[in-house]
């Protein structure tokens, strides 16, 4: 029988750093270059309950054309990316990213696509058709069939739960909510808005001033709606509930040009838990669900899928948590 004592004499290190790669999952341990030689020794001579040497795939990674255009605007997008690329790496898969607008010919010779992003069912259709894989995974809000391809998301409801939960529980009374217009096939459902009328619905101590649809989920939209509302008479009521972390940048731009700051004369708070607004002064709450963490899940499922093809289809969700900050004024 092969003991560790074998491989460690093959690998010319000690038995303690055997047992302690060994003890770790096949991803984990072929993820150093030291490890896969480790790993490797054990396969060759036969050690008990070795699974194969996790096997390398070649994966497109479809995306909108703007979604890596700008670091702040689009930190969610960079951060699902860089999920992507470290578990990669950790396979030696080999990636290629590629705009929608450069979609236009039948892809061949890949092992499976991850398409980031949400989409009109015109465009979903189209990309699937082009991909000629079964091996596909979802990342982003639930705009598609999660029974029909692996997906990886985040809980919306949940997410505005805490941040409304956050506000309410500091005496905050009523919110603006300012989002982006969506322009893809997002069901009601799973659109941010539902979920915040839902919780004044369920808490009626809290008034819903309002929703500030933007041209766009970056900081200049969020900046550029605010401006407008408040030419028009607008009021800013205890709290500003903003969808997306560079919206609150924008927002809070534009009310500090009326002499309004966050944290003082109004709270704030957002969604995606970029580093961007933990640099303002003071930082911004917002909702994390780890979007790093979203995109090396993606890997991680495309791999399943391609050890396993008949593998039922999975929908992963991830825990939001919530930020700290000192944006929210304590009314109480």
């Amino acid at each position: 029988m092969v003991t560790i004592s074998d491989i460690a004499r093959e690998s010319g290190v000690s038995i303690a750093t055997v047992s302690r790669y060994l003890s770790k999952g096949p991803r984990e341990i072929v993820a150093t270059e030291k490890g896969k030689e480790i790993y490797e020794i054990a396969l060759r001579l036969g050690y008990r309950n070795m699974e194969a040497m996790p096997s390398s795939g070649r994966f497109m990674i479809v995306h909108k054309d703007k979604h890596f255009s700008e670091r702040v605007d689009n930190a969610y997008y960079f951060s699902l990316r860089n999920g992507i690329e470290e578990e990669a790496r950790s396979n030696e898969d080999s990636l290629q990213f590629v705009p929608l607008s450069l979609l236009d010919k039948e892809i061949d010779g890949i092992d499976g696509a991850v398409i980031i992003g949400n989409y009109r069912q015109s465009d979903q259709d189209r990309i699937l058709s082009l991909l000629k894989t079964d091996n596909v995974v979802f990342l982003g809000k639930l705009g598609f069939p999660s029974n029909v391809h692996d997906t990886v998301t985040y809980d919306v409801e949940t997410c505005v739960m805490l941040c409304m939960d956050a506000l309410r529980k500091k005496g905050n009374r009523s919110v603006l909510f300012v989002d982006g217009k969506d322009t893809v096939d997002i069901q009601l459902v799973y659109q941010k808005i539902t979920s915040v009328i839902g919780y004044t619905r369920q808490y009626p101590e809290i008034e819903f001033k309002g929703n500030i649809e933007c041209d766009g989920f970056g900081s200049g939209a969020g900046y550029n709606a605010m401006k407008e509302y408040l030419a028009n008479g607008g009021d800013i009521p205890d709290a500003v509930f903003t969808a997306t972390d560079p919206l609150a940048i924008g927002v809070r731009k534009a009310l500090s040009e009326k002499g309004m700051y966050h944290g003082k004369d109004y709270s704030l708070v957002s969604m995606n838990g970029d580093d961007s607004v933990k640099w303002l002064e003071p930082s911004v709450v917002s909702v994390c669900f780890d979007s790093k963490e979203m995109g090396s899940e993606a890997i991680r499922l495309l791999h399943e899928r391609m050890a396993n093809p008949l593998r039922k289809h999975r929908c992963v969700y991830f825990a939001p948590y919530m930020t700290e900050g000192g944006s929210i004024v304590d009314r109480r």
